[in-house]
C-alpha cells in the first residue's frame, strides 16, 4: 500500500527535525511533534517506527495497483561530527560524586545526552583543570568503562573509583556563554574580597575581648573564610544524608550536622507558622522596602544591588507591623532569646 497523506506529512516532518539535529531521541522528537496541532494525535510508538524506518532507509517509495507515489526523499548525510574522545576520571573513595546527569532515553544516534553538570562534582573539577577538553551539557555519553546502557553506566558511576568515559562533543549545540562566565568570575572575585576583608576585623575584635595576640590563634577560622571565598565546599556522606558545609571549621564538637526535631520542641511551634511567614515575605518583595546595609564598606564589597530588610537587629524588633506573623511567632518560642552577634541577630537557646 502507498503512504497515507498523514504518514507522508509525518515522515517529512521527521526528516526536517532530524536534519536540524540528528541526535534527538525518540522521546524528544515525540515531544516536539506534540507541540504542533497537526501531529498532536501521533503516538510515541508510531514515531519510533517511522524513525527506525528512516534510519534504515526503509521508506523508498511505494506503489499500489500500478499507482505511483512520490518517493520519500531521505536527507543527504549530515557532515560528520566531532570524533569520539575518551577521558578517565578517578576518585579516592565512592563518597565523592561525579556530579553528571544523563538522559534516561537513549539518543536516536546512540548514547545518552548529558543533561546536567552539577556544582562541586568531580566532572566540574575536571572541567576546571581541562578547559580544552571539558565535558559539556548536550555532549553525548557513549559508554562508561565499556558499559553502554543507562543502568549499566549509572552503576559504574555509583560503584567504581575510576571511570573511563567515551563521549562525543556536540559543538553545534553549544552556546556563547562568555558573558555569563565573565559575570560568574567577577562574582567569585567579589566573594573572595569580602571574605578576605573579614579576617582583620575579626582579629581586632578577638584582641579587644581576650587580649593582644589572641587574634593570631584563629588559624582554623582563617581557613574557613578562605574556603568560603574560594567556593570550596566541605562534603561528607553520613548515614542521615550528605553534609555540605561552605563554612566548615575542623575539629569542632559535637559533630551533629543532623538534628531530630523531636529534641527541639520550638521547631514544631515555628513550623506551624511557615505559611504566614512566607506570605509576609512575598508581600514585602517591593525593592523600595529594602535598604543598603549599615556599613558602607560591606555594601561596596557585596555589590551595589546588595540590600537588606531587618526583622530582628541589635536585639530590637524592627517592624512589628510589617512582620506581624513572623515577629509574633518568634516571640512565642519558649526557651529562646535574641542574641546580637556582629551585624546579625540570632535566636539562641536560653
Amino acid at each position: 500500500m502507498g503512504l497515507s497523506n498523514m504518514d507522508s506529512q509525518l515522515t517529512a516532518k521527521l526528516q526536517e527535525l532530524l536534519a536540524n539535529n540528528s541526535e534527538l531521541s525518540y522521546r524528544q522528537v515525540h515531544e516536539k511533534l506534540q507541540s504542533e496541532e497537526a501531529f498532536k494525535e501521533v503516538g510515541f510508538k508510531k514515531v519510533q517506527k517511522l524513525m527506525r524506518d528512516l534510519k534504515g532507509d526503509g521508506h523508498e517509495g511505494y506503489s499500489n495497483d500500478n499507482e505511483k507515489f512520490d518517493k520519500v526523499e531521505v536527507p543527504s548525510p549530515l557532515p560528520q561530527g566531532p570524533q569520539e574522545v575518551e577521558i578517565c576520571i578517578s576518585r579516592p573513595d565512592i563518597s565523592q560524586k561525579f556530579g553528571m546527569m544523563i538522559d534516561i532515553e537513549p539518543n536516536f544516534g546512540g548514547g545518552h545526552r548529558i543533561s546536567e553538570i552539577r556544582e562541586g562534582g568531580l566532572v566540574e573539577a575536571w572541567n576546571r583543570e581541562h578547559p580544552d577538553n571539558a565535558i559539556q551539557v548536550n555532549d553525548i555519553l557513549i559508554s562508561v568503562n565499556g558499559k553502554i546502557t543507562f543502568d549499566e553506566m549509572m552503576e559504574q558511576f555509583k560503584s567504581e573509583l575510576s571511570c573511563q568515559l567515551r563521549r562525543k562533543a556536540m559543538e553545534g549545540l553549544k552556546v556563547d556563554d562568555s558573558e555569563a562566565k565573565k559575570e560568574a568570575s567577577e562574582w567569585e572575585r567579589r566573594r573572595a574580597r569580602v571574605t578576605a576583608a573579614l579576617v582583620p576585623g575579626l582579629k581586632k575584635i578577638i584582641d579587644s575581648e581576650f587580649g593582644a595576640g589572641a587574634g593570631d590563634r584563629l588559624g582554623r577560622i582563617e581557613k574557613m573564610y578562605h574556603r568560603v571565598g574560594s567556593n570550596d565546599i566541605f562534603k561528607e556522606e553520613l548515614p542521615s544524608g550528605s553534609r555540605l558545609a561552605p563554612g566548615y571549621v575542623e575539629n569542632l564538637t559535637p559533630v551533629a550536622p543532623f538534628h531530630d526535631v523531636k529534641d527541639h520542641p520550638w521547631c514544631a511551634e515555628l513550623q506551624k507558622h511557615w505559611k504566614g511567614i512566607r506570605q509576609e515575605l512575598k508581600r514585602n518583595l517591593d525593592e523600595s522596602l529594602w535598604t543598603a546595609g549599615a556599613y558602607q564598606k560591606s555594601n561596596e564589597a557585596y555589590g551595589k544591588d546588595w540590600k537588606i530588610m531587618g526583622v530582628l537587629t541589635e536585639d530590637s524588633w524592627q517592624d512589628e507591623k510589617r512582620f506581624k506573623v513572623t515577629t509574633g511567632a518568634l516571640k512565642e518560642l519558649k526557651g529562646l532569646v535574641p542574641q546580637f552577634l556582629g551585624s546579625a541577630s540570632l535566636l539562641v537557646v536560653d
